[in-house]
């Protein structure tokens, strides 16, 4: 897990901008898969997940890698408690390593997440407060919204 960090909204993507545009949280949010990586140890491959909380002209951004069976594992528990969840890409059993095959579910988990941020009080639903670290997360954007609201000139 990367600290978290601002970036200036200017930077973001279209993609990134659009999800913080239709965003029903406050702060809004966006969810992106950055690349992936084969981690020749544990013989998997790990997708890096970028979670971005809107600050003003500023994004407070997280990155995090995560497996496709973790990913996986979260879906379920959205599926049991929000009555509609983005398809989640199907699981192969075989050739799940081959640079084609992960591109494209790189892709697939790009769409998926890019919808995430539609789902309406996504930001209180523990699994996902626990799983992006949320709440760690929003501490620091609310510490970051105290400093903006400071004053300019000393009250006397």
């Amino acid at each position: 897990m990367t600290e978290s960090h601002l970036v200036k909204s200017s930077s973001l993507s279209r993609t990134k901008l659009d999800q913080i545009g239709r965003c029903k949280t406050i702060p809004p949010f966006y969810i992106s898969v950055e690349g992936w990586r084969f981690d020749t140890n544990q013989q998997a491959i790990f997708y890096t997940i970028e979670i971005g909380i809107e600050l003003e002209q500023e994004v407070l951004v997280r990155e995090k890698e995560y497996r496709y069976s973790e990913l996986a594992k979260f879906h379920k528990q959205l599926v049991s408690h929000f009555p509609v969840v983005p398809d989640f890409p199907p699981k192969k059993f075989f050739g799940s390593t081959d640079q084609a095959f992960v591109r494209k579910r790189q892709t697939d988990l790009q769409k998926y997440c890019s919808q995430l941020s539609d789902i309406e009080n996504l930001t209180r639903f523990p699994p996902f407060v626990s799983f992006f670290q949320y709440q760690s997360l929003k501490s620091r954007w609310a510490a970051e919204c105290s400093a903006y609201e400071k004053p300019l000139v000393p009250q006397m």
